[in-house]
């Protein structure tokens, strides 16, 4: 009966951890940059950022962004020209949703934890 009970808490611990990445993510959303000022938007992202770009030919790209320069952007084989950029989108985490979620999947593990051993007299 111990073993099974430990066994199952492990279970638990590995499927909150997979809940919380899976929600943690899901709290992501692509907020619009202006694009008016390009000395603006270069200070505004960064190398490793994910990025969705709309160019003024209405093709649209989305990329992590792997370097940058004075004039273009470019990551995972493709580069876009700031010139070139009609909107572009940044990923970025809504904090308030998921520290919500994060808290109340922590509080549901303690509470789920810390039922009674299962003792036997």
């Amino acid at each position: 009966m111990n073993q099974f009970l430990v066994s199952h808490r492990s279970f638990l611990r590995v499927l909150m951890c997979l809940t919380i990445v899976s929600l943690a993510s899901a709290c992501t959303t692509m907020q619009p940059l202006d694009v008016s000022n390009t000395a603006n938007l270069a200070n505004r992202l960064d190398v490793g950022d994910k990025i969705e770009v709309t160019r003024n030919d209405g093709a649209v790209m989305t990329f992590k962004i792997s370097e940058m320069s004075d004039t273009t952007i470019s990551g995972e084989g493709q580069s876009v020209a700031y010139a070139d950029i009609r909107e572009i989108k940044t990923s970025k985490i809504k904090v308030g949703p998921t520290v919500g979620i994060v808290v109340g999947i922590a509080a549901v593990a303690a509470i789920a934890g810390s039922g009674s051993s299962g003792s036997t007299y």
